[in-house]
């Protein structure tokens, strides 16, 4: 297969709005964007039982400090997931209020109790209570358990028409040898290319031999709650479910070498 040219045309975020709400969609494939060197929330949150059991000064300024970090990594990891990443460094209030407008409740209190206390031991050096590393530790006990299921959501990052391919892997020694790229369909395919800085939302359009684009920095972050509610309406993955590698071992489980073949070959 020669390599496709597409005429790449820049559109306004509105019409990459517009463009999702007639996508036929016939492919959803999804992957998680957070960075493999993040430490998972499960980690922090266990550092911060174990300090507490110290029942000591040093002990209860640790819980307090690990409580908190667990919660924040857990809210930037959902904000990575729905595309919402550049708000990662915004203020606490700001995040979770941008958490609730896409369904994904965070309790005010998280800001009130768990991350005041800890801007309080380390910035205004003061000594945390054992009653308030207690009280900390549980409290994020409860947003690790209640936001469980959508830390297990990976982001859509392909959406829309079919998409032919297929991949090959080695049994031994175990290893997933790659992706191949077959055709696209005459429907429209969403792709959001997380491989660009800023990422690019690219609506590729096989009928007219054309991609459509728009860097997610230029979406407002009403734009980008938009955007991000549509795509969680698809929360399966069609790549892994009509695939035969469930129930492998990892290494031979692709993962965001898939997009980085899949982006090349289609030369997107």
């Amino acid at each position: 297969m020669g390599k496709l040219n597409w005429r790449r045309v820049r559109i306004a975020p509105d019409d990459i709005l517009d463009a999702l709400k007639s996508l036929p969609v016939n492919t959803v494939w999804s992957q998680s964007l957070i960075p493999s060197t993040w430490i998972p929330a499960e980690s922090f949150y266990g550092w911060a039982e174990e300090a507490y059991s110290r029942e000591d000064q040093f002990g209860w300024n640790a819980a307090v400090t690990y409580a908190s970090r667990a919660v924040c990594r857990r809210i930037d990891g959902l904000l990575l997931n729905n595309h919402l990443g550049r708000h990662c460094g915004s203020r606490i209030p700001d995040k979770i209020g941008i958490l609730s407008e896409i369904a994904i409740p965070m309790p005010s209190i998280v800001h009130r109790h768990l991350v005041r206390a800890r801007n309080i031991i380390e910035h205004e050096y003061q000594q945390a209570t054992e009653e308030q590393a207690r009280d900390l530790v549980e409290l994020a006990q409860l947003i690790l358990n209640s936001t469980v299921d959508e830390a297990n959501r990976p982001a859509v990052i392909v959406l829309g028409g079919r998409v032919e391919h297929s991949f090959a892997a080695s049994a031994s020694p175990p290893a997933w040898k790659g992706f191949t790229f077959g055709k696209f369909s005459d429907e429209p395919v969403l792709f959001v290319d997380f491989m660009e800085s800023p990422a690019v939302v690219k609506v590729i359009d096989p009928e007219s031999d054309e991609i459509r684009f728009s860097a997610l920095s230029d979406f407002t972050k009403a734009d980008a709650i938009e955007f991000a509610l549509h795509l969680r309406r698809y929360p399966g993955n069609t790549m892994v479910a009509t695939s035969p590698w469930i129930g492998l071992p990892p290494e031979l489980t692709p993962d965001i070498e898939v997009f980085r073949q899949f982006k090349e070959q289609a030369n997107l």
